[in-house]
């Protein structure tokens, strides 16, 4: 198991955290006309490391991003920076993720545990059964 970058884990929460405004789980990297560039767990990881997002003119989504002239896929590069395993990068990384479930992910992967599946950081999860009355 590769060895988790706590520091880059921790920054990229309490970036999340303090300006959920710039946080979308569904992109990598989006470029708005309302507030700049807005990115999901992945994308703020490469950025907060000096990378920058590539937008091409035909699109506000970034898949790729820049730094020294190099060229990386952001998830993959997300992945090397935080140092998180190929099963815990997917649950991490999903689009559908709460800022709450990341929360609770990235204190798993600080504690040195590996995530259980999405839905265990979910609120509301699993649902309850409701008792019947008699």
């Amino acid at each position: 198991m590769p060895e988790v970058n706590r520091d880059l884990l921790e920054r990229v929460m309490t970036k999340i955290k303090d300006d959920p405004d710039h946080h979308c789980q569904g992109s990598w990297a989006l470029k708005t006309s309302w507030c700049g560039t807005v990115a999901c767990f992945a994308g703020w990881a490469v950025m907060l490391e000096g990378w920058q997002p590539i937008f091409d003119l035909n699109s506000l989504v970034a898949v790729d991003a820049e730094k020294d002239g190099q060229t990386e896929d952001i998830c993959d590069l997300a992945q090397d920076l935080l140092g998180i395993a190929d099963g815990d990068v997917t649950i991490l990384f999903n689009g559908n993720n709460s800022r709450e479930g990341l929360e609770l992910m990235v204190k798993d992967l600080l504690n040195g545990d590996r995530l259980a599946d999405r839905w265990t950081y979910q609120a509301g999860w699993p649902p309850q059964r409701q008792e019947e009355d008699g």
